[in-house]
């Protein structure tokens, strides 16, 4: 239709030319080239403006669509436009729901319908362009109670209740239904409702025995620990009162280890007056790790705190290392 008014615009124009020609040839005719003339200017007009019109992008108006979820859980588009024109929508906010192009029907009408809330772009394409417009449909009741139902349930079989759930919380989201008009949606609520309520006892049941079996548990750990202490503590006790009784025998063995040590002093004194030795090569005993002193004794009272980490050295050394001389020699 559009090349077919372009195509009479053409022919306008070549009359319009050929009418200037006569004019300007100074034709005797005057009438019939006026005519001439005037023809092809309407028939260029004609031709142009209609094939303007009918290439232009196509009319979108969504007036009469609805603005929230209903109670059947949708809401319905209407686009009115041309009647060749054909139409799509696409979620601005969830890239994954964009339908195909649907031609409108012959009065250029065509309805469309959403099962969620949200902001979407109603495209409208014809021959020659397109055009969009954005439309957004509200959140209601009939949206969200399904998702308090939904969110009774583990996983999308709807055959198992999420751990915890009891019947309070399953008339709860009850009582938020019942304000609901009959319809879609609140068939479909009360449906999974009731397979709620039927889950539920066995829910509470296998869970009162798992809390039966793990305070059980608790009992048993308790009873354990409180025997295992009770078995350390013994086992301290007994501890102590053998380390006393060893203390009182290394006690006694100090006693006699100080009387030989000052009998053996008695004899190194008199050896060392008899016969005195180099002090460079006279070799003493210290405690590197618990004391201070040296000693000329390696069984010496004074190297008990030692645990047997004894070091010997001469004499010289052993000054020139601060040392100073044991007291209980």
């Amino acid at each position: 239709m559009v090349s077919m008014l372009f195509f009479i615009g053409l022919v306008g124009l070549i009359v319009t030319i050929v009418g200037m020609v006569k004019v300007i040839k100074k034709d005797p005719d005057k009438k019939k080239t006026k005519w001439f003339i005037l023809i092809g200017i309407v028939l260029f007009i004609l031709g142009i403006t209609g094939a303007k019109l009918l290439s232009e992008p196509p009319e979108v108006n969504t007036s009469k669509s609805s603005s929230v979820i209903d109670k059947n859980g949708t809401a319905s588009l209407v686009v009115t436009t041309d009647k060749a024109a054909q139409v799509k929508i696409k979620d601005v906010d969830a890239s994954a729901y964009d339908t195909d192009y649907k031609p409108a029907d012959s009065q250029g009408v065509l309805r469309l319908t959403v099962d969620h809330s949200g902001k979407y772009k109603v495209i409208v394409k014809n021959k020659y362009d397109s055009a969009t417009k954005t439309i957004n449909i509200k959140t209601s009741p009939y949206e969200q109670a399904p998702r308090k139902v939904e969110q009774l349930f583990k996983g999308n079989s709807k055959n198992k209740l999420i751990p915890g759930t009891t019947m309070n919380d399953i008339n709860d989201v009850k009582a938020d239904i019942s304000d609901l008009s009959k319809g879609k949606v609140k068939t479909w609520c009360l449906k999974y409702l009731n397979r709620a309520k039927k889950l539920q006892p066995a829910l509470a049941k296998k869970e009162a025995a798992a809390a039966q079996k793990q305070e059980k548990a608790e009992s048993e750990s308790v009873e354990k620990a409180a025997s295992e202490s009770k078995a350390e503590s013994e086992s301290i006790a007994k501890i102590v009162s053998e380390s006393s009784v060893k203390q009182a025998a290394a006690d006694s063995s100090s006693t006699a280890s100080s009387i030989a040590a000052s009998q053996s002093n008695v004899a190194a004194a008199a050896i060392e007056s008899s016969a005195p030795t180099d002090q460079t090569q006279q070799i003493v005993y210290i405690a590197p790790t618990s004391g201070t002193k040296y000693h000329f004794d390696p069984n010496c009272r004074g190297l008990r705190n030692a645990n047997g980490n004894i070091q010997s050295m001469s004499l010289s050394d052993a000054e020139s290392r601060n040392y100073t001389k044991c007291g209980f020699e």
